[in-house]
């Protein structure tokens, strides 16, 4: 895991790597040696041990063993690539940003009075000039769904390959300077800007054990975003920050009006001033938001966007995982692996890497308290996931259905149709009314699923099942379900029915 809090910095030890580029820049040769896929999957390659004499020992004691489950790493096709990619993006952001080279100093300084003067103008700053007008770093998005395995991958390879959190240099002439190779922040609730700059400045102030308000002391007059992103911009360049990763970036789209233009126009500017590198996980219900935002896109794509997806029952990634998953196993007597076994736990967690892991959890939980010789069988593994995650149960019975389920992680329209068969069919001449401003089809002219019309039940209870048609965003549009029944001559007044 990341750890952050009062750290010590470390003397910076040089790595040549071949590339002058590289070799010339103290904060690019500071950090770790290039490494290439095969030595990296090596490393990312760990199997909790679960030893006969474990295994042998009482039930509660292998209860709590369980939690060995979630130390699993394994060299997944997804983790490489994320890996090749953060290697460039990493040392990408100080090709501009030569510590060595006095010409950095003189641009730092007069872009952070530049940003200064411009207030916080997130317009201005997003035409800030740089050190050179094609130097943008480059940054990347990571888009999936929940539990697909984005977060922990970043996590673990930022942990194993980039363990080191502050970097000390020291020149000739005994000046000391220190880097900060990258900074991991949640996204902010509602998407505020301020929030997340506060965020950032937090950050630092953890890392070099220094307190926010002696770095920045603006924080203490309740300062805007305005305010703080020139020192935010001062910060990132005072201690070489190198790449900031932000998670969980979706929360945009539930930010007030204007609130997540905004954001996104802040980090174009952190790109553009600061010479810094993104980069960004999200869940698949953020693309709304991105798609009005081309220079942010842009620069997103420029390692190349990543898609975290579920994992095909057919693919390596799958087999891969489930075979060392079921070495991780505290029963009496292993179970060994079947085909049978294995479809029927893709099938109850379809694919997703953090259910599947908590259904492995819950199985050898129920079979060790069960007692006997503790087999697991296809039963048990459906009985715990029946148990375990009714929570969750509706949205992966729609996955199992169709891709069109999992468009909006929340999958909130799920829970008016429990059942797949009675679903709605969102074909081509009758599109899905949540995909309306994706697809670039005005709300009116959408195909409404047609809706019988309410019965009126019991007068002493007044209510009417109308949960399918208040439901529906394309037929509500803003109003009351009152309204929108009203409207359609199905009702005349709130007496008939309560909401």
């Amino acid at each position: 895991m990341i750890t952050i809090g009062n750290i010590q910095p470390v003397a910076a030890k040089y790595v040549v790597t071949g590339l002058e580029e590289y070799d010339n820049n103290p904060c690019i040769s500071a950090l770790p040696a290039l490494m290439d896929r095969k030595q990296a999957a090596k490393l990312m390659f760990r199997v909790p041990n679960c030893s006969d004499e474990l295994r042998g020992k009482a039930a509660v004691v292998r209860r709590h063993a369980l939690s060995r489950i979630y130390r699993m790493v394994l060299p997944l096709s997804n983790n490489l690539v994320l890996f090749d990619k953060l290697s460039r993006i990493m040392r990408d952001a100080y090709l501009h940003r030569n510590i060595n080279d006095p010409a950095f100093w003189e641009w730092k300084n007069r872009i952070v009075q530049k940003v200064r003067e411009s207030k916080g103008n997130l317009m201005l700053l997003c035409t800030a000039e740089g050190i050179r007008s094609n130097s943008h770093p480059t940054s990347v998005l990571l888009n999936g769904l929940p539990g697909s395995g984005k977060t922990f991958a970043l996590k673990e390879i930022l942990s194993e390959f980039y363990p080191t959190r502050v970097i000390q240099h020291v020149n000739k002439a005994g000046d000391s300077y220190v880097q900060i190779p990258y900074i991991f922040v949640q996204c902010p609730h509602l998407g505020s800007a301020k929030a997340l700059l506060l965020s950032i400045i937090e950050q630092v102030a953890l890392l070099t054990g220094t307190k926010a308000e002696v770095l920045v002391p603006e924080i203490t007059k309740k300062p805007s975003a305005e305010t703080l992103i020139p020192e935010v911009v001062n910060l990132v360049l005072s201690y070489s920050i190198g790449t900031i990763f932000v998670d969980e970036i979706e929360t945009v789209r539930s930010a007030p009006s204007g609130g997540d233009q905004a954001l996104m126009a802040f980090f174009v500017s952190l790109v553009n001033t600061a010479h810094t590198s993104l980069v960004l996980t999200a869940n698949p219900n953020v693309n709304v938001r991105f798609m009005r935002d081309m220079k942010l896109l842009l620069r997103l794509s420029g390692a190349g966007a990543m898609k975290f997806d579920r994992l095909d029952f057919n693919s390596t990634d799958w087999q891969l995982f489930v075979k060392n998953l079921w070495k991780v196993q505290f029963t009496k007597k292993p179970t060994e692996l079947s085909t049978e076994l294995s479809l029927t736990l893709h099938n109850k967690s379809q694919g997703i890497l953090k259910l599947a892991t908590y259904l492995w959890d819950w199985t050898q939980t129920a079979a060790i308290e069960a007692g006997g010789d503790e087999t697991i069988t296809p039963r048990v593994i459906e009985d715990a996931f029946k148990e375990n995650g009714f929570l969750v149960e509706r949205i992966i019975n729609g996955l199992s259905v169709g891709e069109h389920y999992a468009r909006d992680t929340d999958a909130s329209w799920l829970d008016e149709f429990p059942n797949p068969a009675t679903a709605p069919d969102f074909g081509a001449n009758n599109p899905d009314p949540a995909d309306a401003s994706r697809s670039g089809i005005p709300m009116d002219e959408l195909t409404i699923p047609p809706v019988a019309a309410p019965q009126v039940m019991d007068k002493k209870r007044r209510t009417i099942p109308i949960s399918e048609f208040a439901s529906n965003p394309a037929v509500k549009k803003g109003r009351s379900s009152y309204q929108a029944l009203k409207e359609h001559g199905w009702t005349a007044s709130t007496a008939e029915f309560a909401c």
